[in-house]
């Protein structure tokens, strides 16, 4: 859930449980991206296996998405979700201090929020043996990152879901977070300042450098088809940044 374009990690996702050979269905957020996800489609070299795409607004179409989902599946359940859906309105502009409520509410809704939503809509046609639901996050959900803003509140309470989903969804369903390093998604570069300087210090301080969003889908690919005896956690895809601290050497 939550392609946009050729950069965003939820197409890099899809693209690795495509190669693993599953069937994958794909939403995006409203009509005037379609045409961008159907060029993906058919420029992905694996169009039969994309059995379906369709719009899914997470504020207002929740309600639809079991049934479109059913039509989709033809009997069949679902083995996994993926959840790469975020959005923060004037995220660039406004540091916490001065965030409205109207907009701490709507980062909370689409970020955080919209993962139980999610998981309560897609429950009843999960398989119920080992199916899995995969959120993104990042970092700024446990350290503050200047520029993330009222994100970081956010993706903690998305990262706080995951467990408590965890704890209810099991046995059956898996409920696991992967926190990205910083890639260079058009959101990203467009929604967070200094986003080329997060990307900097992570190149040169984490041990393995900056990762890739082949790196970050690969983890959740392994999350969603394998992964067993793996819940409520939040896996670090960033090239050990989030493991070190003190002076650089």
């Amino acid at each position: 859930m939550g392609v946009s374009n050729h950069r965003s990690i939820a197409w890099s996702c899809t693209k690795a449980l495509l190669v693993k050979d599953w069937d994958v269905i794909l939403t995006y957020q409203n009509e005037a991206i379609q045409s961008k996800v159907e060029h993906l489609i058919a420029k992905s070299g694996h169009s039969n296996q994309i059995i379906g795409a369709f719009t899914c607004d997470v504020s207002s179409e929740m309600e639809e998405l079991p049934q479109r989902l059913s039509d989709l599946l033809q009997n069949r359940q679902l083995n996994s979700v993926v959840h790469s859906l975020a959005h923060a309105p004037n995220l660039k502009s406004t540091p916490l201090l001065s965030v409205s409520l109207d907009d701490f509410t709507k980062a909370h809704e689409v970020s955080a929020y919209s993962l139980i939503s999610v998981a309560s809509a897609t429950q009843s046609i999960l398989k119920p043996e080992d199916s899995s639901i995969t959120s993104l996050s990042y970092l700024g959900a446990v350290r503050a990152i200047p520029g993330y803003n009222v994100m970081g509140p956010a993706k903690a309470s998305l990262e706080a879901i995951v467990r408590g989903l965890a704890l209810e969804m099991g046995p059956t369903t898996r409920v696991n977070a992967v926190s990205a390093g910083p890639i260079a998604t058009l959101s990203a570069k467009g929604g967070i300042s200094n986003f080329s300087k997060m990307q900097q210090e992570m190149e040169n301080r984490a041990p393995l450098g900056n990762v890739t969003v082949e790196d970050v889908a690969s983890t959740v690919a392994f999350l969603a088809t394998q992964g067993r005896g793996i819940t409520g956690q939040t896996i670090y895809v960033d090239g050990g940044y989030s493991a070190i601290a003190g002076p650089t050497s």
